[in-house]
């Protein structure tokens, strides 16, 4: 019941984010009150759109005082469209200065599926809006290659 009609999907998680125990229960990773939740409170509005325009109007009107990030991964496993209204090429034409970033070949939990390039990224964007905090690399004893995580 919790899952409504999402049997396939389900099926999908099998051996994966949902397995057997070895009394014979299942175990699932995804919590189904709020996978439920999720899906009739926040994917079936367009709170999201709204908000959106809404920093498009105040980008318009004066600037906006942050940046606006967008990463999306690669389909099947990204929730997002490139293409068709509320897609990525939408939301970048009603708000240009967004920062796209793409993630190829990763999937929806980007963090999980290309890690290395996520925390990268996110060290970016750190670095960029507290630039007094960046640690050079002599200041981490010369090392010098990947980020310190």
């Amino acid at each position: 019941p919790w899952y409504g009609n999402d049997e396939a999907r389900v099926a999908g998680w099998k051996g994966s984010r949902i397995r057997p125990q070895p009394d014979g229960s299942w175990w699932t990773d995804i919590n189904p009150a709020a996978a439920r939740l999720a899906r009739d409170r926040i994917l079936a509005v367009d709170d999201g759109a709204q908000a959106w325009d809404a920093l498009g109007a105040l980008s318009q009107a004066r600037g906006l005082p942050f940046s606006v990030h967008v990463w999306y991964a690669d389909p099947p496993g990204t929730v997002c469209e490139v293409a068709g209204a509320g897609g990525i090429s939408d939301m970048q034409a009603r708000l240009p200065e967004a920062r796209l970033r793409h993630f190829p070949g990763a999937a929806h939990s980007i963090h999980n599926t290309a890690p290395d390039a996520f925390v990268d990224a996110l060290c970016a964007v750190a670095d960029e809006v507290f630039p007094a905090l960046h640690i050079t690399e002599a200041a981490r004893g010369g090392k010098t290659g990947e980020r310190e995580r």
